[in-house]
This record gives C-alpha cells, sequence and structure tokens, in this order.
C-alpha cells in the first residue's frame, strides 16, 4: 500500500503496488527482531492500483492505522501472555536454598506485577476490537499502549527471573524481549499513543 501524491496538485492518492512489478526494489535490513523480516521500498515509475482518491483518503488511511494499531497490540499480548507461562514454569521448577524459587516473594509479586499488567492491557484491546472506532479511534491508541507497555513488562521480568539462563543466546526468551521491544517503537511509543488518544479526547470534547 502506497500513498502517493498526484502530479500538479491533484491531490492524494492511496496505491496497491505488487512488489513484483517493475521499478520496486524492496531491500531487506537486519531486523532488531530476528523473528521479523523489515525492509525497505524503493519506487521508480512502478505502476499501482489506486485503492481510494480524494475523500475518501483519509478514511482509509485511519481505517488502516487503527486496525494495525490493534494487530501490533494483539501480538505484544500474545508476547507477554507466552513470557508469563514461562516465568511462572521456571519459577515452579528451579530451585534455590532448597526451595522452588516461586516461593520467594521477590519472584512471586513479580509474576503478579506481570499479570496485572497483561490482563489490564488485554481487557483493553478487546473492548478496543469491539468498538466503532470510527467514532472512538483512540480507544486503540490507549489499548495498545498498554499492550506495549505489558509486553515489555512481561518479557524483562521473565528475563529477570530465568537469571542467568535467560540471558544465553540459546533460551528462547530474548526472543519475546526482541519482539517485544520491536513492537513498543513499531507503531509509536506508548507516551506518543497516550498523547495522540488524550488529543483527539480534547477535540471530542468541544
Amino acid at each position: 500500500m502506497v500513498l502517493a501524491r498526484v502530479a500538479g496538485g491533484g491531490g492524494d492518492v492511496l496505491l496497491a503496488v505488487d512488489t513484483a512489478a517493475e521499478g520496486v526494489e524492496v531491500t531487506a535490513h537486519q531486523p532488531l527482531d530476528v523473528t521479523a523480516t523489515i525492509g525497505s521500498v524503493t519506487l521508480t515509475a512502478a505502476g499501482g492500483e489506486v485503492i481510494a482518491d480524494g475523500n475518501d483518503v483519509a478514511r482509509a488511511l485511519g481505517t488502516a492505522r487503527r486496525q494495525a494499531v490493534l494487530a501490533v497490540a494483539a501480538d505484544s499480548l500474545g508476547v507477554a501472555s507466552r513470557a508469563l507461562a514461562m516465568a511462572v514454569q521456571w519459577a515452579g521448577e528451579r530451585h534455590q536454598f532448597g526451595r522452588a524459587i516461586g516461593s520467594f516473594q521477590a519472584v512471586s509479586h513479580r509474576c503478579a506485577d506481570m499479570l496485572v499488567a497483561l490482563e489490564g492491557a488485554r481487557s483493553q484491546v478487546l473492548a478496543a476490537a469491539e468498538a466503532d472506532l470510527e467514532e472512538s479511534g483512540y480507544l486503540s491508541d490507549l489499548a495498545a499502549a498498554a499492550a506495549l507497555d505489558a509486553g515489555v513488562i512481561a518479557t524483562e521480568g521473565a528475563l529477570q527471573i530465568h537469571g542467568g539462563i535467560g540471558f544465553t543466546w540459546e533460551h528462547p526468551i530474548h526472543l519475546l524481549l526482541r519482539r517485544a521491544q520491536a513492537n513498543a517503537v513499531l507503531i509509536g511509543r506508548a507516551d506518543a499513543l497516550r498523547d495522540r488518544a488524550a488529543g483527539e479526547l480534547l477535540v471530542l470534547s468541544r
């Protein structure tokens, strides 16, 4: 999907461009999240199909953005959920001083904080997914901010609970941490999303 400007001041149009078409060059880049692929796209006199023009462009972009924000938020929830499950399992298996480390308050309270962040974010994402985002788009931004924070909180907590083994390349927890950190900047940082939602609410309240 490409946003283009019509020559001669004809306004903006939204195009669907085939990545295999002539004039389209896709260059892969090394991502922070090694389980994902990212790249840059260079267009040189490439052709495309017009998806939206005129007043429809802003509406199409707004809808696409809100859906993308919720998709990334849902992905972050999955990352956080998996990280929490791994942390709880390890806390029950790993023993120190003759006891499972999960019996120590420092570990059990950390897991509880991760669960609270995860479930709070899950509720917001589910509510935003069921809402009419044409009228209340700020819900997707608020839900995503909570989900991004939950993803980072859970993966960082899981890494700490795993201790030394969690810092090794062979252990998969670093993959979850990378995904959470990449998501946290993919659609805008949590603070920026909250600021955007606050701005929209101020406009609606006038």
